[in-house]
């Protein structure tokens, strides 16, 4: 839904989130930048350590009505919020 696959973050340990493991040239992630290795922490901003955990926020925005939701993403040691559109 977000254009993004994910799994359970593994590696580094200091950093628990949700792993993107591929993302979708074309969709609104691709675009903002969103890349493999990234480590979602939130999800309109509540902590996320499950894939499940980001699918479920994704579904609570799409039956609220909204069409885009709020990432917190670490990479390299950095944190960023990103609003990303979700799919259709």
């Amino acid at each position: 839904a977000l254009g993004a696959r994910t799994a359970q973050a593994q590696e580094p340990a200091t950093v628990r989130g949700v792993l993107i493991t591929a993302v979708r040239s074309g969709t609104d992630a691709a675009t903002k930048q969103l890349r493999p290795g990234d480590v979602i922490v939130s999800a309109n901003f509540r902590a996320v350590t499950t894939p499940q955990e980001v699918q479920a926020a994704v579904a609570a925005q799409r039956s609220a009505g909204r069409a885009n939701i709020t990432l917190a993403v670490t990479r390299g040691g950095q944190t960023r919020f990103v609003g990303v559109k979700i799919a259709e």
